[in-house]
């Protein structure tokens, strides 16, 4: 009798009985030894990850480096790679692009010591970022790797070899080209991985439990970011999502407000000041029947950034979010830093975080930002964490950002963080803001604290009950003028309170989202009811303009 069972990607908890048996079991050929061998080192066979990858319709044309150095299509059986890559084109079809989404693939051999790099390796790695250059696409990598390759035949050229492929992805990159990290281990502990060291330091973007799961995160990705061939935009998708819905009856996540629409309430919301949940914003404006991807979502500090995948209208858009209630920081807290991560406020990893997303979605697709925002933390230690070096990165990010972007002030929008995203930076920005809000140099509040503290103190001292009191401090002696005297001490500071909200007030009203629409730094002022179709409408033309160029 003979038990048959499966390993195929497309079949792999087969089992077949063959009752009777009258020739000798015939040895595994050498292709399922290494299918066999790669799961016992807790991996997966390259070319079992492509069948996995092709099982609904895809197709894929293995390339090879030719004698001559060239990166060329191979026609040979699967498995005879001969070298630690395998590599080609990958095209899988989709809803939105049945002729396929085409990019091209490099996954690491765990057969072949490990995929460890010498110059076969790192031949295939420029072999397919050339290939992926000239064909304007994306280079997907499967990642297993030993390091550079220890042996007795080769040494510190496999390191120059590496450097040469280093020089490249970082020629690529700068041109324009997105990337992420990624690592395997015999656990999710092995190396660190994403919970201990690539989730907290943004290296790697998502998390997936297992690879299963880790292809779909990259088909989503694809059918998110993929711009075929002579189109500047991914694809519009079909949504049943109204764009004329009203987000205001959307649920809010969070003990401040029970609806997205109380937010904008200036009854439930007086002066926009109350903390409230950005995710629940992002989540009511974007299309319901498409699931937001967020990115870094775990990275270490970043926690006041917020960066979604999603889709507005149909259109693929990044979007951009900050945080607008206190955030608890985790671990040991430093003397010089903040308790927590303040409400609508960017620090030192959140910009860039931020800095980051913009830069991945240039010349990709649109960028929709959702503002909060009352300023850089000036903390002793976010300034010697980088804080106006990565501040200055999302100015750079805005400027360098090529297609529309659309800005929308939501709450708050004051100091530095105004100027990093101040519309004047891209041409193609256009800069909308909900009805009530506030843009300024500074908020009210501080302002008052801190640019008018002179006047607050003229007007505190003028007031009747501080002037009646050092009338009668003045006539008093003995026990009677002390008592007076604490009793002074105990109402100014009351009243210096009275008029510090009074200047801000007053300074608020000046500088109000009108005064800022007549300065041209916002375009137009729209009701919370029609934030997602302003937001689209405003998408739309960006397009119309980019397309038009």
């Amino acid at each position: 009798m003979i038990l048959r069972f499966g390993f195929d990607a497309s079949d792999p908890n087969s089992l077949e009985i063959v009752e009777s048996v009258n020739e000798p079991v015939p040895v595994l050929d050498r292709y399922r030894q290494n299918v066999i061998m790669s799961q016992q080192r807790g991996s997966i066979y390259p070319y079992e990850l492509i069948d996995r990858l092709t099982r609904n319709g895809g197709n894929f044309t293995e390339y090879a480096v030719t004698n001559e150095g060239a990166f060329e299509p191979v026609d040979r059986p699967k498995g005879n790679n001969d070298c630690g890559f395998v590599g080609g084109l990958l095209t899988t079809p989709s809803e939105r692009y049945p002729e396929g989404i085409t990019r091209v693939v490099l996954l690491g051999d765990p057969t072949k010591e490990l995929a460890s790099l010498a110059e076969p390796e790192c031949r295939m790695t420029i072999g397919a970022l050339e290939l992926a250059k000239k064909l304007n696409t994306s280079l997907e990598w499967y990642a297993v790797s030993a390091g550079a390759r220890i042996s007795m035949t080769s040494g510190t050229e496999n390191m120059d070899w590496i450097s040469i492929v280093l020089r490249k992805l970082i020629e690529v990159t700068q041109g324009g080209g997105d990337f992420s990290g990624g690592v395997s281990a015999e656990d999710n502990f092995g190396l660190g991985g994403y919970d201990r060291i690539m989730g907290p330091n943004g290296q790697a973007q998502y998390w997936a439990p297992d690879l299963e799961a880790a292809c779909e995160i990259m088909r989503q990705h694809n059918e998110h970011a993929y711009r075929a061939p002579g189109e500047r935009f991914p694809r519009r998708a079909k949504t049943a999502d109204d764009r004329e819905r009203d987000i205001r009856t959307a649920v809010h996540d969070g003990p401040e407000f029970e609806t997205v629409g109380e937010v904008f309430d200036n009854v439930t919301n007086p002066g926009r000041k109350k903390p409230f949940d950005i995710r629940s914003i992002m989540r009511a404006v974007a299309d319901q029947d498409f699931q937001p991807m967020e990115r870094w979502a775990d990275m270490r500090d970043a926690d006041t950034g917020v960066v979604f995948e999603a889709h507005l209208g149909g259109y693929p858009v990044m979007m951009l979010g900050i945080a607008s209630r206190a955030i608890p920081r985790k671990g040991l807290l430093p003397a010089d830093g903040p308790d927590v991560w303040t409400s609508g406020t960017l620090f030192p990893m959140s910009s860039k975080k931020l800095a980051r997303a913009i830069n991945s979605a240039s010349g990709s697709r649109p960028l929709v930002v959702l503002a909060n925002l009352s300023g850089f933390d000036g903390s002793p230690e976010s300034l010697a964490r980088c804080q106006l070096e990565y501040g200055a990165e999302i100015g750079r990010a805005i400027v360098n950002f090529d297609g529309p972007i659309v800005f929308c002030v939501v709450s708050r929008y004051h100091g530095g963080a105004f100027v990093v995203f101040s519309k004047v930076l891209n041409d193609n920005m256009e800069a909308l803001a909900v009805e009530g809000t506030y843009a300024s140099v500074l908020g009210g509040a501080p302002a008052a604290a801190v640019v008018f503290t002179r006047e607050v103190d003229q007007r505190t001292d003028a007031d009747e009950r501080i002037v009646r009191l050092r009338e009668l401090i003045a006539a008093a002696t003995g026990p009677e003028r002390v008592a007076l005297q604490a009793e002074l001490a105990e109402l100014r500071p009351v009243v210096r309170a009275e008029k510090l909200g009074q200047k801000a007030v007053e300074y608020d009203a000046v500088h109000t989202i009108q005064r800022a629409r007549e300065m041209g730094s916002v375009d137009a002022i729209i009701p919370a009811s029609r934030l997602r179709p302003e937001l689209i409408a405003a998408l739309e033309r960006g397009i119309e303009r980019a397309l038009a160029k």
